[in-house]
């Protein structure tokens, strides 16, 4: 099995990155936390301009988007955190795709007008397009 070098966001208190070695097993046990694994990108895993790895998943929609992921990696606990290609139409209140936060099933049947989002724009990976254009 061949190992290939990926740069991984890790985040522990919002500060730290680590460089890790990661397999194709590995990156399917995440695509397999996230839903059903498919494939993966290897052609950005080992660039010094990508701190990630690309995957494809099917994910069921009527559940919530995962964010992390909690790992261990030599001792020492982080997360890896998600972030989803071409999301569409994403309610921010309760977390599922389908319908916005202003047309929320849980939301109106708790009877909430104002309410505290538990969902950001930190979701969203920014396209392939743009980042084609920020590299050098």
């Amino acid at each position: 099995m061949e190992n290939r070098l990926a740069d991984l966001s890790l985040i522990k208190d919002e500060d730290e990155i680590l460089q890790v070695q990661i397999d194709s097993i590995a990156v399917a046990q995440l695509g397999n936390f996230l839903g059903s694994f498919l494939e993966y990108d290897g052609a950005n895993m080992g660039n010094e301009n990508r701190n990630y790895t690309r995957i494809r998943a099917q994910i069921d929609i009527r559940r919530l988007l995962k964010r992390k992921k909690h790992v261990m990696l030599n001792g020492i606990c982080s997360y890896v955190r998600f972030k989803y290609e071409r999301l569409s139409l994403f309610c921010f209140y309760c977390g599922r795709l389908g319908h916005s936060d202003s047309f929320c099933e849980t939301k109106m049947l708790l009877g909430v007008e104002f309410a505290e989002l538990g969902w950001d724009l930190s979701l969203w990976a920014q396209s392939r397009r743009a980042l084609s254009k920020n590299s050098v």
